[in-house]
């Protein structure tokens, strides 16, 4: 039983790693000399499908709660493309 829990953890962190990548790559390309990671439009959909498949996995492992963290990703999808309509010069 604990070994489940302990696995559900591990695979929810990684689904919110997974989901959260794509925001800290965002923001160290606006901060001076820091790492720039380029991530394509389907890099970034691709993480966030994985931060959704890993949290639905970490709730059927372990508890439902986990099932909150595919939350996460789904938002950030949402998220993104308003920012992306928002920001874009001519989107209007």
């Amino acid at each position: 039983m604990k070994n489940r829990r302990l696995l559900a953890l591990v695979i929810g962190l990684a689904s919110i790693a997974c989901s959260s990548t794509v925001w800290v790559a965002l923001m160290l390309r606006h901060l001076p000399h820091a790492v720039y990671w380029n991530l394509s439009a389907g890099t970034s959909l691709l993480l966030w499908g994985l931060g959704i498949a890993l949290a639905g996995i970490a709730a059927w492992v372990g508890s439902r709660k986990w099932a909150w963290a595919a939350l996460l990703p789904a938002l950030s999808v949402v998220l993104f493309f308003v920012l992306v309509n928002v920001l874009e010069p001519g989107a209007h």
